[in-house]
């Protein structure tokens, strides 16, 4: 992959989605302290933050993966599954800490991996109608 196309899909919409995830958590802080579970909204924007920090960890990975010329799939695989474990573990913590309210966490995880891949979808679906 040329570095205009990693540039595109992988490295450009994470500011957007970055941008995105900071507006819906607000607006979610607000809505959940004016009903009172200020806890699930804190919660949810935890999930948030978790999401960007998989991310941003994902695209400094396929950068460096694409940067370096040995084609090496295997350690590539077992980094994603390791990052894939520590937000497992997080999200695992927070369930059991928080019990209910944690629900809050696993939807702002659910909603900012949703953003990424619209995002990431969106722009090479348009290319492949262009043809």
């Amino acid at each position: 992959m040329d570095d205009g196309r990693l540039a595109r899909y992988v490295i450009a919409p994470n500011r957007r989605i970055f941008a995105i995830a900071l507006m819906m958590a607000g607006v979610v802080m607000l809505a959940t302290s004016l009903v009172g579970q200020w806890l699930v909204g804190v919660l949810f924007v935890v999930g948030l933050f978790v999401g960007v920090v998989h991310a941003t960890m994902s695209a400094n990975a396929i950068k460096r993966f694409v940067d370096r010329d040995e084609d090496n799939k295997r350690a590539f695989a077992l980094l994603s599954l390791l990052r894939l474990g520590y937000i497992t573990a997080i999200v695992v913590v927070l369930v059991l800490a928080f019990h209910r309210a944690a629900i809050g966490a696993i939807a702002g995880l659910v909603v900012f991996h949703f953003l990424v891949v619209i995002s990431r979808t969106a722009p090479a679906l348009r290319e492949l109608r262009k043809g």
